[in-house]
């Protein structure tokens, strides 16, 4: 998430923080009921692995510093 930050991708940050928030909410409204407080850590571990999987997207797939991103020829810039 600090790189996130660092290379100015707040959208991607938002939108990742977004989808985790939601799915922890579905995970505290289907777990606890059921389970009781193991439900609330496993709606704990949702927004958590929700989180790494926008970070590792961002990283990998779309983010400025993905693979895709770096093997694109630079422009060279105007004199």
């Amino acid at each position: 998430e600090g790189v996130m930050v660092g290379t100015g991708s707040f959208l991607q940050l938002s939108i990742s923080t977004v989808i985790a928030t939601a799915g922890c909410l579905a995970a505290l409204h289907i777990f606890p009921p059921k389970i009781g407080l193991s439900g609330v850590w496993l709606g704990f571990g949702v927004f958590n692995i929700l989180r790494l999987a926008g970070v590792w997207v961002h990283q990998t797939r779309i983010g400025p510093l993905s693979r895709k991103a770096l093997e694109q020829p630079n422009p060279v810039p105007a004199t």
